[in-house]
Parts: C-alpha cells; sequence; structure tokens
C-alpha cells in the first residue's frame, strides 16, 4: 500500500537552495494550540559552519505556513540535530547540538523561548559529558525531563533526566553496553515505564528495543525487532488503545523506501502497512506528533527539502484490526 496516497495533506518545504542546498533532521512538536513548528538543520553540507536550524510554523486550522526562517545561527559553529519541547506552564525548551569539527566534537545546547517561539534565549550548554548528542523526542513530567541521548563514539543510548529549574542532571545506565544502539526515541507507557527503539549501525541491521520501569535510570537487555534498520534514524508514537507506529527506512542497507509498521504489544512485533516513499533517494529520519487527532509527519526529502503530510490514524486502527 502506498500510505502517501491517503494522506490528508502533504506540504515540501524548501528553503532557498542557493544557500542551503542540503536539509536534513526534521523535528515536529505542537508549540501552542493551533500551531505545529518544523525545524531542521540546513546549510552546504554536514559539519559546515554555514549550516544552520531553520524552522517554519503553521496553522492547523488553515494549513498556511509561514515563511522558512532561521531559529539559530552560530559563527564558528555547525548546527545539527535539534528537538523542541513544550513544557506544562507552555514554555519552550530548544536542544541542538552544535560543533566546530565533527559530531564526536559537539555539545548539545538549551535555549527556551515564552512567546510562542518567536524568540528563543538564555542559551546556555548542556552539562552533558563530551560527545552525548540528541535527536529523540523527550518525556516531560512537571518540571522534569527524561532527554534520550547517544554517545556519538561509544554507540550506547540512555536517558538524561534533569529539573528544567535547575541547572545540572543525572546519566541513567547506558542502553546497549557493546555498543551499537544509538538515537533512542521513548514511548512513556503509564507513569514510570518507557519503551525505548534504537537505531542500529551494526549487524544485524535491525532496530532494537528495551524497556525501563524506573523513567530511564535502568533498562531491559534490548533485543533486536523485525524491522530493518539501515544505520538511520525512526520515530514512534502510540496511539489510542496502546498501538504503536513506526516510521522507518524498510531496507538494511538504503535510506528507501520510507514506510510505516505498527504493533499491539507495544513494540515487541510488528506488522508493515505500507510505504510512503519507494524511489531511489534518500527518505529518512522522520519525526511524528499528534494535533487536532490526526499524526503530523515530516521528514528529509531527498536532502534537499523536508516534506510535511498529515495522516488519519483511523486509518492505522481500521489495518491494525485486519492484520494484527
Amino acid at each position: 500500500m502506498n500510505l502517501f496516497d491517503t494522506a490528508i495533506y502533504t506540504n515540501i518545504l524548501t528553503p532557498d537552495l542557493s544557500r542551503y542546498p542540503m536539509s536534513h533532521s526534521a523535528y515536529l512538536e505542537t508549540i501552542e494550540p493551533g500551531r505545529v513548528m518544523v525545524c531542521w538543520f540546513s546549510g552546504s553540507r554536514e559539519w559546515a559552519t554555514d549550516v544552520h536550524i531553520l524552522y517554519s510554523v503553521m496553522s492547523v486550522e488553515t494549513r498556511t505556513w509561514e515563511p522558512i526562517t532561521e531559529l539559530v545561527h552560530e559563527v564558528a559553529y555547525s548546527l545539527g540535530n535539534s528537538v523542541v519541547a513544550r513544557d506544562p506552564t507552555g514554555k519552550l525548551h530548544l536542544w541542538y547540538i552544535r560543533t566546530k569539527r565533527y559530531w564526536k566534537d559537539g555539545e548539545v545546547v538549551h535555549m527556551t523561548s515564552e512567546n510562542g517561539g518567536n524568540r528563543f534565549d538564555s542559551k546556555e550548554v548542556m552539562p552533558l559529558p563530551a560527545a552525548w548528542l540528541i535527536r529523540g523526542r523527550p518525556v516531560i513530567r512537571g518540571n522534569r525531563v527524561h532527554l534520550p541521548v547517544y554517545h556519538e563514539t561509544e554507540l550506547v543510548s540512555a536517558v538524561w533526566a534533569q529539573n528544567l529549574l535547575e541547572p545540572n542532571g543525572s546519566m541513567g545506565e547506558p542502553v546497549g553496553s557493546t555498543g551499537g544502539l544509538i538515537q533512542p526515541v521513548l514511548v512513556a507507557v503509564g507513569d514510570n515505564e518507557f519503551r525505548g527503539f534504537f537505531r542500529n549501525p551494526w549487524t544485524p541491521n535491525r532496530m532494537h528495543q528495551a524497556y525501563s520501569m524506573d523513567r530511564g535510570i535502568s533498562w531491559s537487555r534490548p533485543h533486536a525487532t523485525n524491522l530493518p534498520n539501515p544505520n538511520s534514524g525512526i520515530d514512534i508514537i502510540a496511539l489510542e488503545g496502546d498501538l504503536f507506529v513506526c516510521v522507518y527506512n524498510d531496507s538494511e542497507t538504503k535510506r528507501s523506501p520510507l514506510s510505516v509498521a505498527i504493533s499491539r504489544n507495544r513494540g515487541i512485533d510488528w506488522v508493515k502497512v505500507g510505504d510512503l516513499e519507494r524511489e531511489s533517494n534518500e527518505f529518512s529520519y522522520p519525526t511524528m506528533t499528534m494535533a487536532d487527532g490526526r499524526i503530523y509527519l515530516a521528514y528529509t526529502y531527498k536532502r534537499k527539502a523536508i516534506k510535511f503530510l498529515i495522516l488519519d490514524p483511523k486509518g492505522l486502527h481500521q489495518i491494525a484490526d485486519e492484520l494484527c
């Protein structure tokens, strides 16, 4: 099934290609009721100092987009993955990677906005150990954030827990002690249980999963799932009825096709339901959020733009009833 044909709405966000010929690693977040932000890094190439973080905001009601604008620009730094989250007070938090050379030299910067994302300030470097980076969606419980992080060279993942009102935090135990599990995706199940899903750069090229019963302090032994992973980012959300939805590359070696799978048992077993992209190119690093009762999805489109679409979760529930 080509799920792209069933999308309610689609759009391709393309910056000025003369200034930003490369675009990658989108992230979606509802920044206030009725407004959804997508941000990504863009420039000439990864690690170049002309790489900035761009963003645009869509009105959920009218589905109109604000002009693509620079969100963060740092002189002498190249910027990377960015993450945005809204805390219970409505304040927005932005985390992003910056580096002067390679990702292994990167650090994570935190900024905040109290005006709906029109301006981020209060810049501070996170007290994470060297080479710990970000990609996935954090879980926020009151003033406490649980931020999924990964080590660029040791190839392990963990959860960094921190009170948003305080400067320091603590790192949970690493997942994948033998290496090979990065860019964790967290799905909160109840108050304390996290399901973790991981990109795998080594053989066997499979998405891995593990679980934590204490909000990421400790983890079960990770296991390979039945979904392939070509050393590329994934994203997973939970719908009503404990239905997990995963967007991933259904290949062990290539970042195409970009596909959707569902799970009825919290990510242990998956069933593929269809493709979003099939041609020979790069479609990668998906990001999802829920707004207006629908699935909002964005991903890297041919490394030149960010594609955005809206899916109706009712269709996925119907497919799940038939297949699972």
